[in-house]
């Protein structure tokens, strides 16, 4: 199955035929989804986005609505969703900023940080409309928007990485295993001091005599942890997450400036404890996110419909949502 956004741009307004008498409507829910072109939507799905859509009537509405379904195409922010956008370029007008009702659980960054370029330099601006989740690469994409608009219920995640384990048949984030090096050292420090201290009270010596020992005896307890590290595979996870916190920077920085974005990225990278971790509108206002703003209620009422109509975008919409006008 092609993994292309097939698009029908819509025919051309129709004039009032003065011989036939035939006048041009206006039919609304069509929508560009893969596989197939000129998919008609169902009536109350169509009411929706037409509602969604009346928010900001002058920007076009595209829609990222993906659950994460590996048989499903399009299913996260990978390569495949990049290629058919980019691929369909055509399609978004040069300089006229877009909406992105985003819906995801992520992906990957790489992707991500390409579809945020692409929507930059081909729109001029987005803004990303999130109701519920955009976690991981969708918070990435998140972050090159003018507007993060989001739902009571929405929440953004950390922007680490997820490493897929065939032999375990799971999905693991690189930032557990980088996390647990950096605990071993932690442990190891805090260790030493505790341990100096300890011993120094109990036998009444410097501490400076005693350090030599404590840090034989400390090793001692580290290295059997230490040992079972592989330590390219920590240097390629460091490596990755590096490579999407500077992702994540080099969107910001336009918007923030080089040093906040680049605490920004770090926060979004290091700060969370593991990759599920929500970032509800609060918590991004609190780390410092200033273009976040609360979905109005009309617009949160709409999105909760859709998503249920949707039952949680296990039935996917990806592409763009207008009208076509045609004779009746």
């Amino acid at each position: 199955m092609s993994d292309e956004l097939i698009i029908d741009s819509g025919a051309p307004e129709t004039k009032i035929n003065p011989t036939n008498g035939s006048v041009p409507t206006k039919e609304e829910g069509f929508l560009s989804i893969c596989p197939g072109p000129d998919e008609p939507l169902d009536d109350e799905i169509t009411a929706e986005l037409s509602l969604i859509q009346s928010v900001n009537p002058d920007m076009p509405l595209w829609l990222i609505m993906q659950d994460g379904d590996d048989d499903v195409p399009l299913s996260d922010m990978g390569f495949p969703l990049w290629r058919a956008l980019y691929n369909n370029k055509d399609e978004f007008e040069p300089l006229k900023p877009i909406m992105v009702l985003c819906v995801s659980p992520g992906g990957q960054a790489e992707p991500a940080f390409r579809i945020a370029k692409f929507l930059r330099n081909k729109c001029g601006s987005y803004k990303i409309l999130i109701p519920k989740q955009s976690k991981s690469a969708a918070t990435l994409l998140a972050l090159g928007a003018s507007e993060i608009i989001m739902g009571e219920n929405a929440d953004l995640g950390p922007i680490d990485v997820q490493i897929g384990d065939h032999n375990e048949e799971r999905i693991y984030s690189g930032l557990d295993e980088v996390q647990s090096v950096d605990g071993l050292f932690e442990l190891a420090n805090n260790q030493i001091l505790t341990t100096t201290m300890m011993w120094s009270n109990i036998m009444g010596r410097k501490k400076q005599l005693l350090l030599p020992t404590v840090i034989d005896y400390v090793t001692g307890m580290i290295r059997p942890l230490m040992e079972k590290i592989d330590a390219v595979h920590y240097m390629s996870l460091s490596r990755t997450l590096r490579i999407a916190q500077e992702y994540a920077f080099r969107l910001l920085q336009n918007i923030y400036g080089p040093q906040r974005a680049k605490m920004l990225a770090k926060k979004l990278v290091e700060n969370y404890p593991y990759h599920g971790f929500i970032i509800d509108i609060t918590e991004a206002k609190e780390i410092g996110l200033k273009n976040v703003v609360k979905m109005t209620e009309k617009m949160q009422n709409a999105c909760d419909t859709l998503l249920s109509l949707t039952d949680d975008c296990s039935i996917p919409l990806i592409g763009k949502f207008y009208t076509k006008n045609h004779s009746s």
